[in-house]
This record gives structure tokens, C-alpha cells and sequence, in this order.
């Protein structure tokens, strides 16, 4: 019955991570990489000096 419990959990967290990261976007640049949600606008126009603003 453990085995059952813990199969069952390992299943649920799994499927919500990966239906959480479903909705992400990956923006990479040479000294990093952002993750962050598809809801979000990014601007990359180099306005105010920033590199990207959120």
C-alpha cells in the first residue's frame, strides 16, 4: 500500500511540474539565460540602458 501512496505522489508532483513549465519562455544571452512566464512582455530594445526589462 506504500509503494501505491508513493507512486501516486511521485505522479501528481510530476505532473504539475511539468504543467507549470508549460507556459515558460527561455530568453539566453552570453552570461545567462532567464526563465520566465509566457504572460510576461519583454523588452530587449536596449531603452534606459537595461539589457532586458520585464
Amino acid at each position: 500500500m506504500k509503494k501505491i501512496t508513493f507512486l501516486i505522489l511521485v505522479f501528481v508532483c510530476t505532473s504539475t511540474t511539468i504543467k507549470a513549465q508549460e507556459s515558460w519562455k527561455f530568453i539566453t544571452r552570453d552570461a545567462y539565460t532567464i526563465q520566465y512566464p509566457s504572460s510576461l512582455e519583454i523588452d530587449t530594445s536596449g531603452s534606459m540602458g537595461a539589457d532586458i526589462i520585464m
